[in-house]
């Protein structure tokens, strides 16, 4: 999780580590490492947390500084997470994995379609392309 950002929209943004097996991982600098030790949530749902707005609003109020905005470990602490049931949380992480997919899908072939563009437009300035 993000312990900084300069701007509100950055402060708490988490992502999930899954299947690593037994490689190790480090966090960087500004972050926090959080870790599910009561199991009371499913894999797939935890970094998707931050982006309640309940949880949101949390960070906001809560975030400190100037020029960078930081929680730190006693205001996390502070933090209230609401805990659906597991199969809400199920649902709730499938359809926001399949939203993140679509999304991925569509700026892809957004790039794509930019990139003929500009193919053509070079085809159509340089001359080797005419309109009638």
């Amino acid at each position: 999780m993000a312990d900084a950002s300069e701007d509100y929209a950055g402060i708490g943004k988490s992502i999930e580590v899954k299947e690593i097996g037994d490689r190790k991982v480090i966090s960087g600098l500004h972050t926090f490492l959080l870790r599910d030790k009561s199991e009371n949530f499913i894999n797939g749902y935890k970094g998707y947390i931050h982006l309640s707005a309940f949880v949101k609003e949390q960070f906001d109020r809560l975030a400190t500084g100037l020029k960078v905005y930081g929680v730190s470990k006693a205001n996390l602490k502070l933090i209230e997470i609401p805990l659906p049931p597991s199969s809400e949380q199920t649902r709730i992480a499938t359809i926001l994995s399949d939203m993140d997919a679509d999304i991925t899908a569509l700026e892809t072939k957004l790039a794509k379609t930019q990139q003929i563009k500009q193919g053509m437009m070079q085809n159509l300035l340089t001359g080797r392309i005419r309109l009638l």
